[in-house]
């Protein structure tokens, strides 16, 4: 169960990240920055390789 715990805790994490690199940006600006769109995508996979670890 620990080892769960610890995936929740980076799905939360990412969750969090992921919110503030989009807070206060208009969908213009997420679309032109290819910086912005790297980031939260990759939190994206991050969340999504742990959340495949959770039974």
């Amino acid at each position: 169960m620990r080892r769960e715990k610890l995936y929740l805790v980076d799905i939360v994490d990412a969750a969090k990240a992921i919110s503030e690199f989009i807070s206060g940006v208009t969908l213009e600006q997420f679309l032109g920055s290819d910086q912005l769109k790297s980031a939260v995508l990759y939190k994206l996979a991050i969340i999504g390789e742990a959340a495949s670890k959770i039974s």
